[in-house]
């Protein structure tokens, strides 16, 4: 049974900034970035192990995904069976700190 998929406020608002960026460049790139944004998010509904563990800070739980040039970074809420989205980072960006990841 496939996981449901829940993104955050904070990584709702990071999508958009991120999206609106890309778009004023490249609406075909702000296209190609969400469809395979799309892709490989919806792949953690049925494998939502996928990611790693979050090396810089284990104990939290958070894992990331990489997604192109950009990190999903994600939880697991196993009693809901959820897949909670908690931000999207590029890969280049410096290294969020643990409180931002959750609270933007």
């Amino acid at each position: 049974m496939a996981w449901d998929l829940q993104w955050s406020a904070t990584a709702s608002d990071r999508l958009l900034e991120l999206v609106d960026w890309l778009a004023e460049r490249s609406p075909q790139a702000a296209a190609q970035f969400l469809d395979r944004l799309d892709r490989d998010v919806a792949v953690l509904q049925d494998h939502p192990e996928l990611g790693a563990v979050w090396h810089r800070h284990p104990g939290l739980g958070v894992c990331r995904l990489r997604s192109g040039k950009y990190w999903v970074y994600y939880e697991l809420v196993a009693g809901a069976r959820t897949v909670l989205i908690l931000t999207v980072r590029h890969a280049r960006e410096d290294v969020p700190e643990p409180e931002s990841i959750r609270n933007g």
